[in-house]
């Protein structure tokens, strides 16, 4: 698969468990942008969001930003 931002933003990678909590693009936009712009942050923050939301298994979830 070949990405290619039009812009400055960050991007995230993760496990299909996660859309059973932020199933669309659009809410894992809006979940990303209101967590501090840091790779450990972003997931511990998507972490949290699943558990709140009942996940009980682990899931990986890479992030970078690019300019």
């Amino acid at each position: 698969m070949t990405v290619r931002p039009s812009g400055p933003g960050r991007i995230v990678v993760c496990s299909d468990g996660l859309h059973h909590y932020l199933p669309g693009a659009n809410e894992l936009a809006a979940a990303v942008s209101g967590l501090p712009p840091r790779p450990l942050a972003v997931a511990q923050g998507l972490t949290r969001l699943a558990l709140e939301g009942g996940a009980t298994t682990t899931w990986r979830s890479p992030y970078c930003r690019f300019r």
